[in-house]
């Protein structure tokens, strides 16, 4: 739903300031391809330092919510407002200690 919601969003802007793929630019399908979670702020080793944790898949999981709220809020995309975020959501997803 929120991919479908951002693809929506950059149409929009791609009919209003005329891109297009034949002009030799990117399709909003690649555009929203482009942003995931190595475009945070922050990445896994951040992740691990900041709950001290091992490596493992709930890293990941920490990313893509992260992404999420991102993509709701693009201001959150600053380290610290990212780690602090981190401390909660790792709560709901990381292994215990």
């Amino acid at each position: 739903m929120l991919r479908r919601n951002l693809l929506l969003a950059a149409a929009s802007v791609a009919v209003w300031t005329g891109c297009a793929s034949a002009q030799g630019q990117p399709t909003l399908e690649e555009d929203a391809a482009a942003f995931g979670t190595r475009d945070l702020t922050i990445d896994g080793n951040d992740v691990m330092r900041r709950v001290g944790l091992p490596p493992g898949p709930w890293v990941g999981k920490v990313l893509e919510e992260l992404l999420q709220r991102v993509l709701e809020q693009p201001e959150l995309n600053q380290r610290e407002a990212l780690l602090q975020a981190t401390d909660e959501v790792a709560k709901k997803l990381a292994p215990p200690r």
